[in-house]
């Protein structure tokens, strides 16, 4: 475990946005994880432009907090993948090693999936530190999706219908009893990992004999529509914030990530939310999947839970709901002021830059019969961005570039599609901290070494299916 930087607290920020009555506060001390994310690099700012001394970490060096000014210190620790006993060892000795020597809020704060593994721990560290995850009990009901499945047959909330199929019950399935089309998933499946539309039993039949012997599966009726983000933050139950976004632009068009997002009224999905979080006593926040088509006479249905922070946060919270500062007041024992959280910006957007970009490079490619007919390179460059690896998959486009797309007419709808969102900010753009320029370093540290970027900077596209994007 290596630590770096002075471990004394930073001033209390000046101007900082609050959705808290505006009373002096005492400035705290909070741990953040995954430190490499720009999730965690959304919680540092929020905390730290109200007071709160923040120090990063992850089972890596070189992150974009160890870059940020909104961090004083940052320490590794050991991989949970690999070794989670003594990455839980690691993080003990610096929450020991880190803790304020008067009574100031003290937080640790998952960004990520280690939400769970630190939630299931809570009771091993909270003598010392207070964990801001919701309860293991809460995240069991809807974690994962076979579980989430039951909860909401359960207690009839809007959701698609959705078949859970055991591993031992495969070999006696009848595919054709089947009514099409459908979206086929595993339960454990993160950001769209084996998530197909099913149109017939042939492909039913494929898909079951392709997946993982001892993969627990989920038949699930298929929703028009499209994909709605309800991002949440719960005092014990009670719905405490809410802002609802969708992908107005995305990378790869059809069903890839958020490239640009947009916030819209919360109204359609506040009934079946606030049941889901009363009827699970949540604690914190997290983010739930749904899918509608927008119209009055029908009810957007729940797709899944997400019992963690999401891709969107940055999103979210310039969208006028500060959600890590609310999680850390919540977390730390101080009152909520609710008054105005419902009041946010409907129709703010802001972009996630490379994704952005690359949305509207493939969209205007795409139209372009010369580049489409030579294909290779611009399928190659799409494949490659899609998994994350944007810096090949730039390499690829400067190379199909001489065919076509550099011609002054294509440079000029380029151009125009470009400006259409160009004011709309971003992670990086949101204030002047050197982990804009510095934090690419470990993207490509990762390259060097690996030849490909790290896993969780990359996402895996859904085959041929429309019913579920990263959020």
């Amino acid at each position: 475990m290596t630590d770096a930087r002075s471990d004394a607290p930073p001033p209390l920020a000046s101007g900082s946005k609050s959705e808290l009555t505006k009373t002096t506060r005492p400035a705290g001390r909070a741990i953040v994880t995954y430190g490499r994310s720009l999730i965690a690099l959304v919680i540092a700012r929020s905390l730290h432009e109200h007071g709160v001394d923040v120090i990063g970490c992850d089972d890596v060096g070189m992150t974009v907090l160890s870059f940020s000014k909104h961090v004083s210190s940052n320490f590794v620790h050991a991989s949970f993948e690999k070794d989670e006993e003594q990455a839980l060892d690691d993080l003990e000795e610096a929450v020991r090693k880190h803790a304020p020597k008067d009574d100031r809020p003290y937080v640790l704060i998952p960004s990520f999936r280690d939400a769970r593994i630190l939630a299931k721990y809570r009771d091993r560290f909270e003598p010392l530190i207070t964990v801001a995850a919701p309860e293991t009990r809460s995240i069991d009901l809807i974690d994962p999706k076979d579980a989430f499945a039951r909860f909401v047959e359960e207690y009839g909330l809007a959701a698609p219908k959705t078949q859970i199929l055991m591993p031992e019950n495969r070999s006696g399935f009848d595919s054709r009893s089947q009514t099409f089309p459908l979206i086929a998933k595993p339960t454990d499946g993160v950001g769209g990992r084996g998530v197909e539309k099913i149109d017939s039993s042939v492909e039913l039949d494929t898909y079951l004999s392709e997946a993982p012997k001892k993969e627990v599966i989920l038949l699930q009726e298929a929703v028009d529509g499209e994909d709605y983000c309800v991002s949440v933050i719960a005092d014990h139950g009670k719905l405490a914030g809410i802002v609802v976004y969708r992908n107005i632009r995305q990378f790869p068009n059809k069903s890839g990530a958020g490239a640009v997002r947009e916030t819209v009224d919360s109204a359609p999905f506040l009934e079946t939310t606030k049941a889901l979080l009363e009827k699970t006593g949540w604690n914190g926040v997290c983010e739930i999947d749904f899918r509608w088509n927008g119209s009055d006479s029908t009810e957007p249905k729940m797709l899944e839970v997400n019992p963690r922070y999401w891709a969107g946060l940055f999103h979210s919270t310039e969208s006028g709901v500060n959600f890590p500062w609310l999680a850390y007041c919540l977390a730390s024992g101080q009152p909520l002021d609710t008054e105005n959280l419902l009041d946010v910006k409907i129709g703010f957007r802001s972009k996630t830059p490379a994704a952005w970009i690359l949305s509207i490079v493939e969209e205007v490619a795409a139209s372009d019969e010369h580049l489409r007919q030579s294909g290779e390179a611009w399928e190659s460059m799409r494949d490659l961005a899609s998994k994350g690896d944007i810096l090949h998959a730039a390499h690829k486009l400067m190379e199909s570039a001489g065919h076509s797309i550099a011609t002054p007419k294509m440079l000029l709808k380029l151009q125009k599609e470009l400006a259409k969102h160009e004011g709309a900010p971003s992670e990086l753009s949101a204030d002047k901290d050197p982990a804009i320029g510095l934090g690419i370093l470990f993207a490509l540290s990762s390259l060097y070494r690996h030849g490909e970027l790290p896993p969780e900077l990359k996402f895996d596209t859904p085959k041929d299916n429309d019913d579920k994007t990263p959020s």
